[in-house]
C-alpha cells in the first residue's frame, strides 16, 4: 500500500519478531519516552532520525517470540478486567437511582406499608379510617363549596353571572390503570386534587424587568435541587415585572414546584417566596392537613410524572397543561401518605450510601 508523509514504515533485518518491537513502542509512548525525542511545540514530530536512534532491548529471537506469545496470552484478559471494572463503575454509579426507583415503585403500589395496613385494620374495628375514595370525594365537595362560595361573590355585582357546574370525579378507564392498588386506595387525576399555576419569563433584552440581589427570587429547572428545597436563585425579578408580568402572584415559601419540560418531573419545595419560568408548575393541593399531601407529591411525582403524556419537544420531554391534569395517580388515606413519607425518609438517604 501507499502511506502519507506522517507515518513510517518500519522494516527489520532478518526474522525479527515485528510484534515484539509493537509492543516495545507501544511502552514507549506510554511511557512519554516518544513524546521526550518527538520535536515541536503544538504539533509533535517524530522524525526518522529520532526513531532510528531509539535504544531498544534486544533479546534473543525464541525469547522474542515467547514475550509475544504470553503477552497475547495475558492481554485479553486485562482488556477484560478493564471493562469489567468499567461495568462495576457503572454499576455502581447507577445503583443508587436504580433501587430509588425500585423503591418508589413499591411504595406507589401500596406494597411498602402493607404490614402497617395490617395493623391499622385491627384499629379500625373502633374507629373508622377514612378511605382514599372517601378522600377524593371530601376533596371534590370542598371545591365545590368553594365554586359556589366564589359564585355567590360574584352574583353581588353581577346577578347574571352563571352559575358553575359542579365538579364530578372523571371515570378511569382499566386501560389506564399501570397497576393494581389496595382494595382502600383509589386512582385519580392530579387536577382533580391540586391547583397548579404555570410560571412566566420576562423579556430577557429589556433589563427593567430583573433585579438585583434583593430582588424577588426567579427559579429556573437549573436552580431546581432534585428531590429538595430551594433556598437561593441564580436570578430575580424586579419590582416591575412582580407586579406587572406577575401580578404579585408570588409562590410563597413551602409551595412543592414540578418542572413539566424537558426535565420532568423535578420536583422542589420552596424555602423562599419566589416566582418561576414557565417549564415550572407551582403545586396547592386543595385539601392540606399539615402539608400531608404536599410531602406524599413530593415523594411520588418524580415517579408518577414519568408514565404521563409526554410529548417530543425541540430539546426533550414535555408535558402540557392537559398532561398535567389527568395525570393518574394512587391516592392513599391521608394517614397512610404520612407513613409513606415517612419510610421513605428512612429509606431513601440509605439509597445514596450505595454509590459511595
Amino acid at each position: 500500500m501507499y502511506y502519507q508523509n506522517a507515518l513510517h514504515c518500519v522494516r527489520f533485518y532478518l526474522n525479527l519478531n515485528q510484534k515484539y518491537f509493537y509492543y516495545i513502542l507501544v511502552q514507549y509512548k506510554n511511557l512519554g519516552i516518544l513524546d521526550k525525542v518527538s520535536k515541536g511545540m503544538t504539533i509533535k514530530h517524530l522524525v526518522q532520525g529520532a526513531l532510528l536512534n531509539l535504544i531498544v532491548p534486544l533479546s534473543p529471537l525464541a525469547v522474542q517470540n515467547g514475550i509475544v506469545a504470553k503477552l497475547e496470552e495475558v492481554l485479553p484478559l486485562v482488556d477484560a478486567y478493564e471493562n469489567a471494572v468499567l461495568q462495576k463503575e457503572e454499576l455502581k454509579n447507577a445503583l443508587p437511582d436504580k433501587v430509588k426507583k425500585a423503591i418508589l415503585q413499591e411504595v406507589i403500589q401500596g406494597k411498602l406499608t402493607e404490614e402497617w395496613r395490617k395493623s391499622q385494620r385491627l384499629l379500625s374495628k373502633v374507629e373508622a379510617i377514612e378511605t382514599g375514595k372517601q378522600l377524593l370525594d371530601r376533596i371534590i365537595e370542598e371545591r365545590n363549596a368553594k365554586l359556589l362560595a366564589d359564585w355567590e361573590e360574584v352574583k353581588k355585582k353581577n346577578p347574571k353571572a352563571k352559575k358553575p357546574a359542579p365538579i364530578v370525579a372523571s371515570e378511569i378507564d382499566e386501560d389506564e390503570i399501570p397497576f393494581e392498588i389496595p382494595e382502600n386506595w383509589c386512582w385519580c387525576r392530579l387536577g382533580e386534587i391540586i391547583n397548579y399555576k404555570m410560571g412566566k419569563t420576562p423579556p430577557r433584552a429589556e433589563s427593567e424587568w430583573w433585579g438585583t440581589k434583593e430582588g424577588t427570587p426567579w427559579i429556573s429547572i437549573a436552580d431546581m435541587v432534585s428531590d429538595g428545597y430551594i433556598n437561593t436563585t441564580k436570578e430575580t425579578m424586579s419590582s416591575k415585572s412582580v407586579k406587572e408580568i406577575f401580578n404579585n402572584n408570588i409562590s410563597k415559601a413551602g409551595t412543592l414546584i414540578m418542572s413539566f419540560k424537558l426535565t420532568v418531573g423535578r420536583v422542589s419545595i420552596l424555602n423562599i417566596d419566589a416566582t418561576h419560568n414557565e417549564a415550572i408548575i407551582s403545586i396547592f393541593p386543595f385539601i392540606e392537613t399539615n402539608n400531608i399531601l404536599r410531602n406524599y407529591l413530593f415523594k411520588i411525582l418524580p415517579i408518577i410524572s414519568q408514565n404521563g403524556e409526554t410529548k417530543d419537544a425541540i430539546k426533550g420531554k414535555t408535558l402540557n397543561s392537559s398532561s398535567i391534569y389527568n395525570m393518574i395517580l394512587p391516592l392513599p388515606p391521608l394517614a397512610e401518605q404520612k407513613k409513606i413519607v415517612e419510610i421513605l425518609e428512612q429509606m431513601l438517604p440509605l439509597c445514596e450510601k450505595l454509590g459511595g
